[in-house]
């Protein structure tokens, strides 16, 4: 069974090539016609579409082609949603969420997804996605200082920052708010998973999205499951409807 998996977020497209259970490639692309150039290439059984919004023309595109199944909380899972506004729940939360049941089956799991937004979502042992929260992202906190500011200029992550004693002194207006935003970002990291593991102290805590590095190595005492492509692989776990 040849798969591919798309995942369609605010600031990327990430494309994973699958046979059965392994991920022989993935692929960052630009455009949609970058997309279908490199599915037709591959020719896969199923195509599995996951958005953060509506894609519908592109959906429609591929249809005519492929056989496609697009993410929803109303289509058959692998694991029980438990949300009340099910329609508005992020269809790569529950990507990541399908995912994190793949790699730590029968565990309780703390995912944390790190891009434009700080994603923390919950499944149980028992195969339930819970529920969770949604913070603002690294760049969207240096963004927003910026915009609603007159006078504080907008910077980009550093991606080499590491503060030991996670202790905020900055002594310029520059450090203060790389300071402000990173530590103050990783200390809300720190503050949710440790309320997580006094109810569970067993958790699994996956950790993924483009921020996850600058995360895991200024928070050396949480030990996190790294998984880069949690969404793609949990995009692959969705049987064909």
């Amino acid at each position: 069974m040849r798969n591919v998996t798309i995942d369609l977020g605010n600031t990327r497209i990430k494309v994973g090539f699958f046979e059965k259970q392994v991920l022989l490639k993935k692929a960052i692309v630009e455009s949609y016609e970058d997309i279908i150039q490199q599915i037709d290439f591959f020719s896969p059984d199923n195509i599995i579409l996951c958005s953060v919004y509506s894609h519908h023309d592109f959906e429609n595109i591929l249809k005519k082609y492929f056989q496609i199944i697009v993410v929803s909380p109303f289509i058959d899972l692998p694991i029980k949603i438990d949300y009340k506004t099910p329609e508005t729940l992020g269809k790569d939360r529950i990507a990541a969420a399908i995912g994190a049941w793949t790699y730590a089956p029968f565990q309780n799991s703390l995912i944390i997804d790190s891009g434009s937004c700080i994603t923390y979502d919950f499944v149980s042992d028992s195969g339930v996605f819970e529920g969770g929260c949604i913070s603002p992202g690294f760049q969207m906190k240096l963004k927003a200082l910026n915009f609603y500011t007159a006078k504080l200029p907008l910077l980009e992550i550093p991606h080499h920052f590491h503060n030991k004693q996670i202790i905020p002194l900055g002594k310029t207006t520059q450090e203060s708010i790389l300071e402000g935003v990173l530590i103050g970002t990783l200390l809300e990291i720190k503050g949710i998973v440790y309320s997580y593991k006094s109810l569970y102290p067993q958790l699994q805590i996956i950790l993924c999205g483009g921020d996850a590095e600058l995360i895991k190595k200024n928070l050396p005492e949480i030990h996190f499951l790294v998984q880069e492509d949690l969404v793609l692989f949990g995009l692959n776990q969705i049987p064909y409807q």
